[in-house]
Formats: C-alpha cells, structure tokens, sequence
C-alpha cells in the first residue's frame, strides 16, 4: 500500500518495493480472527461473542473494510466498467467513483440519456463487484457527508459542510465533545480521521482547506482546543507527502485571517 503517494499494487514478493508498506493477506486474516475473539459486547448484564463478520466497533474494523473494498476495486473494477458500458451502450462513458470505507459514491457521464432502470440496473452491477458487502441506494444530496459542487462546467468535490447559520441554528453537532471521558490518543484518533477525510473527498487543495477550517470550527464548538488539531496536521504531513500542499496553503489562510 502507498506511503507516500496514491498508489497500490498486489504482488507476491516478500519484500516490499521501496516507498511501499507490505501487508500479506493471512496477516490480516489473523489479526481480524485474534480481534474477533475478543469482540464481547454486553446486553445488559449478559455477555455476547461475535461470531461472524469484522468486529463491531473495533479499530481494526474500518481497516479491514478498506482493505476488502480496495481487493475487490482491483480485481473486478475493469469487468464492471466493460459491463456498465455494455448495459448503457454508448462510446463515450466516464465514471468517478469515490470510496470512504465501505461508503461509495458515482457520477456517470454519458453522451446519450440515461436508460430507463438504468440506476438499479448499475446498483446491481457494483452490488456485484462488491460482495459480500451489502449495497443500498442513499439520497445523493445527504451521501455520508461527501458533496459533488458543479460549476462553470466542472466539478469538484468536497465533505459537507455546515455554513454559519446551520451552525447556529442547529447547535453542536452530534458528536463526543471534549468532556467526554476519552483519552488523549483516541481524541487525536478521531481528529486525525476527520481530517483524512477532508483529504479523501477534497479534488483540489482549495477545497480540501475549506473543509479543514468547517472541521475545525465543530471541534472548537465542542471545546476542543485548536492546538490539538494543528497537531494532528503536523503529525500527518511527516507521514504522508501528499498532505504537504494542503496544509501549507490551510496554515497560509489562517495566518492571513489572524494577521
């Protein structure tokens, strides 16, 4: 898998390539068997094992979601494509396709109308490419908080964002706020997630900046402290060398806020 840059390729060498980080298949098979022995929930004062699936609620749980969807996107990915054109029968077809976890987002673009059944006709097909994952259509203007933004004949992409007046209108957002009784680490794990997804779902560094600073405002109407976040952010740019641009231009925009 990528270290650095927004690549990833299947081998079966023992060595990772240089820049690469290599996880075997049966790794991630023990550790998720070693996670599911362990997976006990409580109904009340009776204890529950998990038996079958990723373990609910674990941290390795959204990794091992990942890690089958990425599987099944490169193996199957072309087949789908060759049959989504097939069905829509059309010489020019595009489709973006953007993924958090086991959520996933489509815009198709076609030179000809959409077919009638054509949309469940394509939820059959990416149903298929992704068992044993359970597919169901969503709203598209409330998709798990990703925002296709159409203008001047582009499109871009970002997280939903709340304005000003969503904000003061609704309150907090449903969401741990700094009291809880959580620790340090797992605050920096949830901060830390919240801005990969900016990152994720951003198409440029623009967007991706616009989304750090709504992200930033919630957790500060949670009373998280800033610093915090600002930490995370310096914590992932030593990581990944992508982040660099963005956070260079976000640290710009609020030093120029504050000057």
């Amino acid at each position: 898998m990528y270290k650095e840059n927004r690549r990833l390729f299947f081998s079966n060498r023992r060595t990772p390539e240089k820049g690469f980080i290599s996880i075997k298949i049966k790794d991630i098979f023990t550790a998720t068997f070693l996670d599911q022995d362990n997976a006990v929930v409580f109904f009340g004062n009776i204890p529950l094992l998990q038996l079958d699936g990723s373990p609910q609620g674990s941290p390795m749980s959204m990794s091992n979601a990942t890690a089958v969807a990425v599987y099944l996107e490169a193996k199957n990915w072309q087949a789908v494509f060759s049959q989504i054109a097939g069905m829509l029968n059309t010489a020019y077809l595009r489709i973006m396709r953007q993924r958090w976890v086991d959520d996933l987002f489509l815009i198709i673009v076609t030179d000809c109308p959409f077919p009638e059944h054509g949309q469940s006709n394509v939820h059959h097909i990416m149903e298929n490419m992704y068992k044993p994952f359970k597919l169901k259509i969503e709203d598209a203007d409330v998709f798990v908080g990703f925002r296709p933004l159409f203008e001047g004949g582009r499109i871009q992409f970002s997280i939903a964002t709340r304005d000003i007046s969503e904000m003061l209108t609704s309150g907090r957002p449903n969401f741990v706020n700094s009291r809880s009784n959580i620790s340090e680490k797992q605050i920096e794990g949830t901060i830390t997630g919240a801005i990969l997804r900016c990152l994720d779902c951003s198409s440029d560094s623009e967007q991706c900046t616009l989304a750090l600073q709504s992200t930033l405002t919630e957790l500060c109407l949670l009373k998280f402290a800033p610093k915090i976040f600002v930490r995370c952010l310096y914590k992932l740019q030593k990581r990944y060398e992508i982040m660099n641009e963005f956070l260079r231009e976000f640290r710009f925009l609020c030093s120029t806020r504050h000057s």
